[in-house]
């Protein structure tokens, strides 16, 4: 079957005025396959082209759906990687593999299923194979960093903890060289990251092992992730600190950790509010009355 990327990359390239192929390889009649469209009324998944600009600065100037421009630069990216040669120019060729890795799990953020995230953990361990500890640290604990959030991701939408557990593995690796002295946001970061994977491993398992070290992490990354210096960033970690502390209530039955649940969503959501960030302000709000529901019914 024909790789996704390689009719991507043939509609890219092809002449502007060939619209009969453009559109056949698209999957559209000629009819519907045109320039000029407002773009992000079209209905862009995966293969599905469908009303796009053929020429580069027009794409540019064009009003596109942010998964067109996700699409577009995992093409890019690997005509790139077709034209380097990787023994001459390895760190070059990392640096693509790195970048491939965040343009397909960008893409498949916006949707379901998990081939691109496997892509994209696949590109970031190629990386890895280049951009070793030893050559260049920062890098290395940055792809870890990366291929954490990936694996993560595809741990969440796959059954098993596997996936979850190369997550904590890659987050741990990067805070080796990605330490509070040298880093310390990167590091408080890696730590909120690791906390989500740790905490999705304990939803999953008996007893609260996992619960309290990703509470751990949390609290480590609030030592740099604080409110004065980054809001936002301390208040999700605050929304993720209340919902691993809902989740300890529930398995455990003790009352502080839920005073300590509604005490972090409430802080996060001064700060949402302050800021005026709506999505976040409906999801923490969501998690409130869900805790504010569990302590009316003790």
């Amino acid at each position: 079957m024909e790789h996704w990327t390689n009719r991507i990359l043939e509609i890219l390239e092809a002449p502007e005025s060939d619209l009969t192929t453009l559109a056949k390889r698209a999957g559209y009649p000629p009819k519907q396959f045109y320039r000029g469209a407002n773009f992000r009324s079209a209905d862009l998944t995966d293969e599905e082209l469908e009303d796009f600009d053929l020429t580069d600065a027009q794409l540019d100037q064009a009003e596109l759906p942010e998964s067109f421009r996700d699409l577009r630069t995992v093409a890019n990216l690997i005509k790139e990687l077709e034209k380097i040669d990787r023994r001459s120019e390895p760190l070059n060729w990392a640096n693509l593999q790195h970048n491939l890795g965040n343009a397909l799990w960008a893409l498949a953020e916006r949707e379901s299923g998990t081939a691109r995230l496997k892509e994209a953990v696949d590109a970031f361990r190629a990386a890895l194979e280049e951009r070793t500890r030893d050559r260049v640290p920062l890098d290395w604990a940055m792809t870890q960093n990366n291929l954490g959030i990936a694996l993560q991701t595809l741990g969440a939408r796959e059954s098993g903890a596997a996936r979850l557990e190369d997550a904590v593995d890659a987050y741990r690796a990067a805070l080796e060289e990605w330490t509070r002295d040298r880093v310390p946001l990167d590091w408080a970061a890696t730590q909120n990251n690791l906390g989500i994977a740790l905490r999705n491993l304990g939803a999953r398992e008996s007893g609260t092992t996992r619960l309290e070290e990703a509470v751990d992490a949390y609290h480590a990354a609030l030592e740099e992730h604080t409110r004065d210096r980054v809001p936002y960033q301390w208040a999700l970690t605050q929304e993720n600190l209340a919902i691993v502390k809902r989740v300890l209530f529930e398995r455990t039955g003790e009352r502080a950790h839920l005073e300590e649940a509604a005490t972090h969503v409430a802080g996060a959501l001064e700060v949402f509010r302050a800021g005026g960030a709506t999505y976040n302000i409906e999801k923490a709000e969501r998690l409130q009355a869900d805790i504010e529901a569990l302590r009316g019914g003790e």
